[in-house]
């Protein structure tokens, strides 16, 4: 079967074969990488952040599935709105935020179409920002319809396997002298190198699968629901893993523009209101 393949709107697709690997945080327990984030000089961080990521476990992934190469762009998002006529979420009810870096809290906007489309179709091979969960879903009804596929949001366990494309290591490239932070510029838009912005897909170098911004440029969305104990109420190892909640928090994973190292890890994860969008919260697709 081919390793690559296209659809009817020009997105690529690349072909990620069955496999197992250890999800979950590279450290033997919280405790000791808690003391690895303060040795990096993250002071500012919350301890409670990263109990999420433990304990590590064995996840298998039965099936192959094709993984967009990109981010969905704002191109690729802009032909579903006006083929369509769907109105985004944070548009509909005012939930659109941007986050305070120096704050560490989210701030939220109200924003009009005018202004979405302005942002749009300015940056048009820019990855899709201020989408929603829900709007993420509508766009994969409106592509799976028309294209004949079932395409769907990546599961946590696919897209965090096609992250560490084939590392057991904190990140999927080396460390530069024990520090973190430098050591994914060549691949990764983050807040040392992106000014403050999203930057084009395919900018930065891609993984050994041809896959771009996996890392940094936009948090992407995960199909799964988000709990905090999902990993400790596993029965490792663990086959096909799905987090179904009733929560109307979604699984968002790989960091931002915004973001230091300790987020563009392919173990973070957090959750996200799933009718609100954000500037830098994106989405890719996938199929099988």
């Amino acid at each position: 079967m081919t390793e690559n393949a296209f659809n009817s709107i020009g997105m690529k697709f690349a072909r990620i074969n069955p496999c197992k690997y250890l999800r979950g945080n590279e450290f033997h327990d919280s405790e000791a990488f808690w003391n690895e984030i303060l040795r990096q000089g993250y002071e500012d961080a919350v301890k409670e952040w990263y109990k999420r990521e433990f304990p590590r476990h064995e996840v298998t992934l039965s099936s192959p599935f094709f993984m967009g190469t990109t981010p969905v762009t704002n191109r690729e998002f802009l032909m579903f709105l006006e083929k369509t006529g769907y109105v985004p979420t944070s548009i509909q009810g005012g939930k659109y935020y941007h986050w305070l870096q120096g704050e560490h809290r989210w701030e939220n906007h109200f924003i009009t179409i005018d202004d979405y489309l302005a942002n749009v179709k300015d940056r048009l091979n820019h990855p899709a920002s201020r989408v929603s969960w829900c709007d993420s879903n509508e766009f994969i009804v409106w592509l799976s319809k028309k294209d004949g596929r079932n395409y769907s949001l990546p599961t946590e366990a696919q897209w965090e396997y096609a992250a560490r494309d084939g590392s057991d290591g904190i990140f999927p490239v080396g460390i530069v002298n024990g520090r973190w932070e430098g050591s994914l510029d060549d691949i990764a838009w983050n807040i040392r190198n992106a000014e403050n912005t999203t930057h084009p897909v395919k900018t930065k170098l891609p993984n050994s699968r041809g896959i771009y911004d996996l890392l940094g440029n936009v948090w992407e969305w995960c199909i799964d629901g988000f709990r905090e104990e999902e990993y400790p109420s596993l029965n490792p190892p663990v086959k096909d893993p799905i987090g179904i909640s009733e929560s109307a928090l979604k699984s968002l994973k790989g960091g931002s523009y915004l973001d230091y190292a300790r987020s563009l890890r392919p173990a973070d994860r957090f959750g996200f209101d799933m009718c609100s969008g954000s500037d830098d919260i994106g989405f890719r697709i996938i199929y099988s």
